[in-house]
């Protein structure tokens, strides 16, 4: 049954890869399983053998998920944008509360602040530097127009 869940989590990592914005690095932090996926690294051999036969139903999953999602995904950005895109934002926001259990307790440092504002204007300054700014504007028209017609 282990192995059932284990798959079943990488399924869910491979569905985090595919998504704009998710990293599938910060759905295995929060599954708990990211010491053990750094591990693979080590150079005990038999810390790293047991970690590799500890991640196999986790990368099973993955593979899964990326190719058995792929199509679907492209299917739904096709037909279904809004929709879409909110359930996208929904996986943002819901995973939250998991990273916010990681770092509660931990000590404010001045620097970290610094450090996650930095980051997040790098990140909102990365699509204006290459060119690409506008590309957004593809679902904000969706979203205009779904509202404008479902209001006539």
């Amino acid at each position: 049954m282990k192995y059932v869940i284990a798959i079943l989590k990488g399924i869910l990592v491979g569905l985090a890869v595919l998504i704009p914005g998710v990293s599938g690095g910060s759905m295995i932090m929060t599954m708990g399983i990211y010491e053990q996926a750094i591990s693979i690294t080590s150079r005990d051999r038999k810390v790293r053998r047991a970690a590799i036969v500890f991640l196999i139903p986790y990368v099973v999953g993955i593979v899964v998920g990326i190719l058995g999602l792929a199509f679907v995904i492209k299917w739904l950005m096709e037909h279904y944008l809004f929709e879409t895109a909110l359930c996208f934002i929904g996986m943002i926001l819901g995973s939250l509360p998991m990273l916010y259990k990681k770092v509660k307790g931990q000590k404010f440092s001045i620097v970290g602040a610094i450090m996650f504002v930095l980051m997040v204007g790098i990140m909102i300054a990365l699509p204006h530097l290459s060119g690409n700014a506008g590309s957004e504007g593809k679902l904000w028209a969706t979203i205009t127009t779904s509202s404008a017609t479902s209001r006539a």
